[in-house]
């Protein structure tokens, strides 16, 4: 009767290794006789991550050096005012075979370069306030490294 979530089970074995634990304190027996619930089957994606970007005192740049795996996002906060021109290009690993992509959310919420998924961006700001950088990448893991500036 359960053979369709003993199969879901074994690849959540297989995927995540920090389940093996909790399901062995369960004394399950048989995979036959496994019923997933919530704290059988642990979440498989890890949540997004934010970061605010600083600038040292007399520059115009930052760079950060990040890595998004498979679901999730990483986002980066950098405050800036009306009039500058913000500047950001992403570059990734080639190794990873995979890329990193980013969009630009405005303080009111905008994605403001619609262009999908890009690698370079520089536009003057309409808005003061906290803009947000997300970054995701493709269908693997990717490191990158991504350079904002302010002029």
């Amino acid at each position: 009767m359960y053979k369709g979530l003993s199969i879901v089970a074994s690849a959540v074995l297989i995927l995540n290794p920090f389940s093996l634990p909790a399901l062995a304190a369960q004394n399950l027996g048989s995979p036959a006789n496994f019923v997933p619930n919530s704290e059988s089957l642990p979440l498989l994606a890890q949540s997004s991550r934010e970061q605010r970007i600083t600038f040292a005192t007399g520059a115009s740049s930052a760079s950060v050096r990040g890595a998004v795996v498979r679901a999730t996002t990483e986002t980066y906060i950098l405050d800036a005012s009306q009039g500058q021109t913000m500047s950001i290009a992403i570059y990734t690993n080639p190794i990873d075979r995979a890329e990193a992509y980013f969009e630009v959310m405005s303080p009111s919420g905008e994605i403001i370069n619609k262009s999908g998924g890009s690698q370079t961006f520089r536009r003057s700001l309409a808005q003061s306030g906290d803009y947000r950088i997300i970054v995701r990448g493709g269908p693997g893991n990717v490191s990158f490294d991504l350079t904002v500036s302010i002029d």
